[in-house]
């Protein structure tokens, strides 16, 4: 019985401690935040942003500095703030990477939408201050119209691929390069528009496996040049060809992906 009691005796002093520690000054509350958006480019492409791409923010850490007891959206608001002055940082002045850039369309953007969510909170007795950039505009509406590559509404340009689906390289040896040509093909009618291909960094799975050459899709004359792409039409030219290099840089499944 005696033991019992000891026992008792003991969860209380603890207990009390770590109430003592509880009530210490710990500073300043810093939340931490994972931020989204979409915005929209000047010809009409939508694109998805994220703070937690450190190749999009160049780690810059989302967070808000509170006084205690201040009320949550209160420092959520706070928060938007910042991050719609970093997304008009990065995308008007930045030097933005090719994961980024691989999925822009013109500039300038506009937000279409943004969403926020704590996902954590510590304290600090450090304030950075706030981002003095200015906010990106929020999108008009309706949003402007895909551009029509000079078509008029009868027009239906269509994009084939030969081969269709992908390809496959077959196996190789590390550090033995082998190419594939596609060929690109308007098949429809009309002019169709086609912007440089490029390996996609962002959802290739080994993207420095892979280059492409894309001079044979590039415009040579005035004709084939509409908006800086490459017009394929039945008064300029009906194709060109896209030449992929695969160099297995390690063993294994590799895989590409071509924007």
């Amino acid at each position: 019985m005696r033991y019992g009691w000891a026992m008792v005796f003991l969860m209380a002093a603890l207990s009390v401690t770590s109430c003592t520690l509880d009530r210490r000054a710990l500073g300043v509350p810093r939340f931490f935040w994972s931020c989204d958006a979409v915005v929209r480019s000047s010809d009409g492409v939508t694109t998805s942003l994220s703070s937690d791409d450190a190749g999009f923010t160049n780690g810059y850490p989302m967070e808000t500095y509170a006084a205690p007891g201040e009320a949550p959206d209160a420092a959520e608001a706070r928060m938007r703030d910042q991050w719609r002055r970093l997304l008009h940082q990065q995308l008007a002045f930045g030097a933005l990477p090719l994961t980024v850039v691989a999925r822009l369309g013109a500039p300038p953007y506009c937000l279409v939408s943004d969403d926020l969510m704590r996902t954590g909170t510590f304290f600090t007795s450090t304030d950075p201050g706030p981002l003095l950039a200015d906010e990106i505009s929020p999108c008009p509406t309706p949003p402007p119209a895909p551009p029509t590559c000079g078509n008029d509404a009868s027009a239906h340009p269509v994009l084939s691929l030969s081969p269709p689906d992908g390809f496959d390289f077959g196996p190789l040896s590390v550090g033995s390069p082998e190419h594939i040509t596609v060929h690109y093909i308007n098949s429809g009618d009309g002019r169709l528009c086609l912007a440089a291909p490029m390996i996609d960094l962002l959802s290739s799975p080994n993207p420095h496996d892979f280059t492409v050459d894309a001079s044979d899709c590039m415009p040579t004359n005035a004709a084939e040049t509409m908006d800086g792409m490459l017009v394929l039409s039945a008064t300029t030219r009906l194709a060109c060809n896209l030449v992929v290099q695969f160099n297995p840089q390690d063993p294994g499944p590799r895989q590409g992906e071509v924007r």
